[in-house]
């Protein structure tokens, strides 16, 4: 053979080849973490997501003081009623808040709409209170009851009122005063229930020491609010506005503590209080979800006009949310029971298994969660709601079913399910949905000048 001439390679080093090649060439086409969102919307979002880390932080540090000085059954109890303020008052009038969040985004704002919300607000969290108070004091019996109940209702109460005024400054793209809010909860809530437990004041002591920490917050939200000068005349808030988004509000809500208060009443306290410490492993995941869906959601109501900007925010936030939620699943899930015994202690064995079975659920969650706030920008969440109710109705009976016999270990498996047909159900729900972006905005709304998750800067409209 000459030495100009090459040897023949052989078929299945040639094929080899072209297969490293052709991988090489399909990882260069995905999306780098730079181009998936730009500088100003990774530093907006991550002021939201240090505030609402640092809130949920609060929160779980408050619940595990709780846990850890009163022990599994008053634990439970204290998940309980939080799980049951949570479900009324908090998912009953979250809806409000987030109407005014999209309009906010939209442009379609002023003082005076946002004095109507605040009054139709104010009305709802009227009767969810009284509703909570009277649930509590016949589940957990008499007047120790009603404290409970009073004390979580009047947390997540002050929450929405606060989340009212945040979601104003969040619409109009002020984000600091928004994580100053969280921040100044989540400071105060380890420290007020540490001193409610110092003076033996139990678990209503505890609850009324969020709540207080909560009220307190909340004058951070309402103050220097921005400019509310709309871009023409708004459009009318009524009530059904207000009860549609409400409705979604408190199914979205009622999922999320349905199972820990159906566990209270088929398996016990003691049982409730350890699938609630196996579900506090979720609590990243949380972080996650909050702080994602509030930017998200702003920014994708504002550009429900413009289908093709609507899309590629929709795509990148998916990869995000996606890749992060899978990837972190995986590393709580071989931590599980070195995170179970740093906080809880080892008397809380028994929540070990509960909480790898529950992390099983962020595959589907990952995969689903930014779709409600898809719905929702264009006006379809009723859709949403249709979707989580079918995933609540499945998880209660399937906690009924399962809690009995097997206890957590059941209720993390029927979370894990419900997690799965919210995910099918969401996925029918969202064919074609790009049809009606062009359709779904109001006349008036135009994007900010500010650059979006693709870093490209919008046209202009009234200054603020």
């Amino acid at each position: 053979m000459s030495a100009g001439r090459h040897k023949p390679m052989h078929r299945k080093q040639r094929s080899g080849r072209d297969g490293g090649r052709g991988l090489r060439r399909g990882f260069r086409r995905l999306p780098s973490w730079r181009r998936l969102a730009s500088a100003e919307a990774l530093r907006s979002s991550g002021q939201i997501m240090i505030g609402q880390a640092v809130a949920l932080l609060g929160i779980f540090v408050a619940g595990v003081l709780v846990a850890r000085t009163l022990g599994p059954k008053s634990f439970g109890m204290y998940s309980t009623a939080f799980a049951l303020g949570s479900l009324i008052v908090g998912g009953g009038t979250v809806g409000i808040p987030l109407l005014i969040l999209r309009r906010a985004a939209e442009g379609d704002l002023d003082r005076r709409i946002l004095r109507k919300a605040a009054l139709l607000l104010v009305c709802f969290l009227a009767v969810a209170i009284v509703v909570t108070i009277g649930i509590a004091a016949a589940l957990f019996g008499g007047l120790e009851g009603a404290f409970a109940g009073s004390a979580a209702a009047l947390f997540f109460a002050s929450n929405n009122f606060a989340s009212l005024g945040r979601y104003v400054h969040v619409g109009r793209r002020s984000y600091f005063r928004s994580a100053a809010t969280d921040i100044c909860a989540g400071t105060l809530f380890p420290v007020l229930t540490y001193a409610a437990l110092k003076l033996n004041f139990g678990v209503d002591g505890s609850l009324i020491a969020i709540a207080t920490a909560c009220c307190i917050s909340c004058s951070i939200a309402w103050t220097r609010l921005p400019s509310l000068e709309p871009d023409g005349e708004p459009t009318h808030l009524s009530v059904r506005d207000g009860m549609s988004f409400n409705m979604f509000g408190l199914v979205s809500g009622g999922y999320g503590r349905i199972d820990t208060v159906t566990m209270l009443a088929v398996a016990g306290s003691g049982a409730a209080g350890y699938y609630s410490a196996a579900y506090r492993i979720l609590g990243p995941f949380t972080l996650l979800r909050n702080a994602t869906t509030i930017f998200y959601f702003s920014r994708l109501s504002a550009y429900c006009e413009d289908k093709d900007r609507w899309l590629s925010v929709r795509k990148r936030a998916r990869v995000i949310v996606t890749v992060t939620g899978v990837s972190g699943m995986a590393i709580f899930f071989a931590a599980a029971p070195s995170i179970i015994h740093a906080i809880y202690g080892s008397h809380y064995d028994q929540s070990i298994g509960p909480a790898r079975v529950l992390l099983l659920s962020i595959v589907p969650w990952s995969f689903y969660i930014l779709e409600p706030t898809n719905l929702a920008s264009v006006h379809l969440e009723l859709r949403a709601t249709a979707a989580t109710t079918l995933g609540l109705i499945v998880d209660f009976f399937l906690v009924i079913a399962l809690g009995r016999h097997f206890g957590p270990i059941g209720g993390a498996w029927a979370w894990v399910i419900s997690e799965s047909a919210i995910l099918i159900a969401l996925k029918i729900a969202s064919r074609r949905i790009s049809d009606r972006v062009p359709l779904a905005a109001s006349d008036t709304a135009q994007p900010l000048c500010v650059p979006d998750l693709d870093g490209v800067v919008s046209p202009p409209r009234t200054v603020i």
